[in-house]
């Protein structure tokens, strides 16, 4: 009896250990599976070489929870590393540090917020002049937190929110950025593009990409996408307080317009190639200077188009010429919303303007159609211009002054 009591003790005790071995395993104890373990928080001043590896099996590989400044040295990033940044975190590479970021298609290097909010994390900033300074294959997205008036549009401060703003040189080569709080990219003035293709932009809540139009000799936007962005248009801009630029320019087609965001004054020589689309901001100008020309190579298929941002007559003040240069040749161009203000000495308001008392100016058109103007289609100096008009279409209204 005794026998048969342990027994049965024994194998209700097994039977209780099964069961709570059951649930156990129905049931296991959580574990520490957040993507964030065994990530490295990166120190908030780098002053020496320093390489970020793919480690962390788990997703993130860095977090960024502080305004990280790198000073000094060579900053290398490996492919298909995942770096996190906190709401009070940015990454700056400054003095005598550069920035190595190279990824792969299929394994980008990774630059994004705690969470997917828009504007989760403030920005990076490259502010070197070292030609190594390269960002390949990489993602940004969900940054773009901060206002930085350090930028300047015409020689006045901008408040900007870009998520990635270079002051410097840098290679941007085959990287996304997305849903910005502002613009995904600012170039500033002092900044060199020196290389830029292959690039998408999506989702950003001002312009994927603003660059002083100084600076686009370097720059393929036709291999670039430009998608669902607030203002999507490539934001270009003038420096000093005359919004000049001193470089000779070659703008070309892109997927989307250029936006004027100041009057741009070229002091070099310049072309508008076919194609090319721009939208000016209310009492804009586009002004050739001194020895400066431009060069406007649309054609029947692909005229070069200058629109206000409006299309109200006298929305923006016109294109003005005050170069005696006989490179100054329009070729269809189609132009319009001119005669916000006089672009010369007179009182005449017009799309287009030529020479006044003190600049002559020369200037050759062809197929140029000139509409929608406050003003005058053409208004030129009669002492003072040259005008080969060889257009097939008549302009409909001629001023002189």
């Amino acid at each position: 009896m005794k026998l048969k009591f342990n027994q049965f003790a024994i194998m209700t005790l097994m039977c209780i250990a099964f069961i709570s071995c059951k649930k156990k395993e129905d049931n296991p104890t959580p574990q520490n599976n957040s993507i964030n373990s065994g990530a490295i928080i990166l120190s908030c001043d780098i002053s020496s070489n320093t390489k970020l590896t793919n480690h962390n099996p788990f997703g993130v590989d860095y977090i960024i929870n502080c305004p990280v400044v790198v000073t000094s040295g060579e900053f290398t990033i490996d492919n298909d590393v995942t770096i996190q940044i906190t709401p009070q975190g940015s990454l700056k590479i400054k003095d005598d540090a550069y920035i190595s970021a190279v990824g792969l298609q299929n394994k980008p290097i990774t630059f994004e917020g705690v969470t997917s909010n828009s504007g989760s994390w403030s920005n990076i900033s490259i502010e070197t002049n070292d030609p190594r300074n390269i960002m390949d294959y990489c993602v940004l997205k969900n940054g773009g937190s901060t206002v930085n008036d350090y930028v300047r549009v015409g020689g006045f401060s901008y408040n900007s929110k870009a998520m990635l703003y270079v002051l410097g040189k840098l290679v941007l080569t085959n990287s996304s950025f997305t849903n910005s709080g502002g613009q995904g990219v600012w170039f500033a003035s002092e900044s060199e593009a020196v290389n830029l293709e292959s690039n998408s932009f999506k989702n950003n809540k001002s312009f994927p990409l603003v660059i002083y139009a100084g600076n686009m000799a370097n720059c393929d936007f036709a291999s670039c996408s430009f998608t669902n962005n607030v203002k999507n248009n490539i934001g270009i801009y003038g420096i000093t307080s005359n919004s000049e630029i001193a470089e000779a320019v070659i703008i070309k087609k892109a997927p989307v317009f250029y936006f004027v965001m100041s009057d741009l004054n070229f002091l070099n020589d310049t072309e508008f190639n076919a194609g090319t689309h721009f939208v000016m901001s209310e009492a804009s100008l586009i002004r050739i200077y001194y020895d400066g020309s431009l060069k406007i190579k649309g054609t029947s298929s692909e005229p070069v188009t200058i629109e206000g941002e409006s299309n109200i007559a006298g929305f923006w003040s016109g294109l003005h010429i005050k170069s005696n240069n006989v490179k100054n040749k329009f070729t269809y161009l189609n132009i319009s919303d001119g005669g916000n203000q006089p672009t010369t000495v007179s009182s005449v308001t017009a799309n287009i303007s030529v020479a006044d008392i003190a600049h002559p100016g020369y200037l050759e058109i062809s197929n140029v159609n000139s509409t929608n103007f406050a003003g005058c289609a053409l208004a030129v100096d009669d002492t003072q211009t040259t005008l080969v008009n060889n257009s097939s279409i008549t302009i409909p209204e001629a001023c002189t002054y």
